[in-house]
């Protein structure tokens, strides 16, 4: 169950970065 969540965690922190990498530092700093 850990391992599970633990893989949904790190698509959604690739997901994260990929909409950083896209709207620049403007999100960023927002957040």
């Amino acid at each position: 169950m850990a391992i599970l969540g633990l893989g949904t965690d790190i698509v959604e922190i690739a997901r994260i970065e990929a909409v950083i990498a896209r709207s620049g530092d403007r999100l960023a700093r927002r957040v």
